[in-house]
C-alpha cells in the first residue's frame, strides 16, 4: 500500500496537487473559486464512477459486510464534497451572477479486463483507495492555499 501513498500508482483524471503559489496569487477569486469548483467536481465524478464499480462488484460477488458498506460510505462522502461544491457555487453567483452551476457529464466505463475476478477486486479497492487519498490531499491544499491567500490580504 505504501507504494499507491508515494503516488507510484496514480490514475489519470484527478486534479493536480501542484500549485504555482505565485500564479495562484495573481487569480482573481472568482478564477480561483472556478479552478476549486471544477477539480471538485472531477472528484466527484470519479468517486461515482467509483461508487458504482463498487455496487457492481458487490452484485456479482458473494456479499460482505466491507462490500455493503464500502459504496455507501462513498456515497457519503460524495454528499459532504456536493455540499462543499454547492458553497463555491453560491460564492461564485455571488461575484458573478451569470454564473451557473455546470451538470456533470462525466461517464467512465470500466476497462474489460480478463484478470481473475480477486484480482479486478483487489485493483479496484486500490483505485478507491488512490482516489480518496488524493482526494484527502487535495482538499488539505486547498484548506491551505485559501488561509494562506488570507493572511496575505489582511496584511
Amino acid at each position: 500500500m505504501e507504494n499507491f501513498v508515494r503516488g507510484s500508482r496514480q490514475l489519470k483524471d484527478l486534479p493536480s496537487l501542484s500549485t504555482d503559489f505565485y500564479g495562484w496569487l495573481q487569480l482573481t477569486d472568482w478564477d480561483r473559486l472556478h479552478c476549486a469548483f471544477c477539480d471538485m467536481q472531477a472528484f466527484w465524478d470519479k468517486l461515482e464512477w467509483k461508487r458504482k464499480q463498487l455496487e457492481e462488484e458487490k452484485e456479482q460477488m458473494v456479499v460482505q459486510a466491507t462490500q455493503t458498506t464500502l459504496p455507501q460510505s462513498i456515497k457519503h462522502i460524495q454528499l459532504d464534497l456536493r455540499d462543499l461544491m454547492n458553497q463555491v457555487s453560491s460564492q461564485m453567483r455571488r461575484m458573478n451572477s451569470s454564473w451557473s452551476k455546470p451538470v456533470s457529464a462525466t461517464q467512465q466505463q470500466t476497462p474489460s479486463n480478463p484478470e481473475s475476478s480477486s484480482t479486478k477486486l483487489w485493483h479496484s479497492r486500490v483505485e478507491g483507495y488512490i482516489i480518496l487519498r488524493h482526494l484527502d490531499l487535495y482538499l488539505t491544499k486547498l484548506a491551505r492555499d485559501f488561509l494562506l491567500l488570507a493572511s496575505k490580504t489582511r496584511s
